[in-house]
């Protein structure tokens, strides 16, 4: 199929399971087989794996040590040819990070770490989350692959010279945002992973910053 430079991107909303990354799993899977099957990509929100609205599970090693595992095993059961964007809390050095994986024909390619960690109104993150900046280090072994990790990381298609960036929730709310530099450095797919909530006036500002970011990234 001649695509005219277009690329298929999914934008895939699943009915999360609050501290259960099996149930997650299994709904993450059904929303992917019911995909047109020329999707290119598919993007799931912040922490799909475990659920967003954990709180002081995410100290919990159990839940932890199964969300990442669960992204393994999602890695080998994702169709081949479909990049998929799963979000999930993963430990690196004694340290949790909010981090969005990057799949893609049975390998997780990359991970990215949220940097801008929101501590207000109704936000909690520092009490769980540490930002990229705390990083001292730019990769990690899973599944005996040796993965990067990074808040400045691109996946390049080769085949159809799409280039993604990844930026969690908050790091697009911010002065300058996180796709600003993947765009610079050349993205020209940006993928915002978030669990955002619903209040008043919300859904009109978060749709303008959107649309105000993708034409300055242009």
């Amino acid at each position: 199929m001649h695509r005219f430079q277009y690329y298929k991107v999914a934008s895939c909303t699943p009915d999360v399971f609050i501290g259960d990354p099996d149930a997650n799993k299994k709904e993450i899977l059904n929303i992917i087989h019911s995909l047109d099957s020329d999707t290119q990509l598919a993007v799931f929100p912040e922490l799909c794996i475990s659920g967003y609205t954990c709180q002081d599970l995410f100290y919990e090693d159990i839940l932890l040590k199964r969300s990442k595992q669960v992204l393994i095993e999602l890695s080998y059961e994702i169709p081949e040819n479909l990049a998929v964007v799963l979000g999930l809390p993963l430990v690196i050095q004694n340290k949790l990070y909010n981090c969005a994986a990057f799949v893609f024909n049975h390998k997780i390619l990359g991970i990215y770490v949220k940097t801008y960690i929101p501590m207000y109104n109704e936000f909690y993150e520092k009490r769980w989350f540490s930002s990229s900046k705390d990083l001292d280090t730019d990769s990690i072994c899973l599944d005996g692959q040796i993965v990067p990790v990074s808040n400045k990381i691109l996946f390049k298609d080769t085949t159809t010279d799409a280039v993604t960036g990844i930026e969690i929730c908050e790091d697009l709310w911010v002065t300058i945002p996180m796709s600003s530099y993947h765009a610079l450095a050349g993205a020209n797919i940006l993928v915002n992973p978030s669990a955002s909530n619903d209040v008043i006036a919300k859904k009109e500002y978060r749709t303008g910053l959107i649309l105000n970011q993708s034409a300055r990234s242009y």
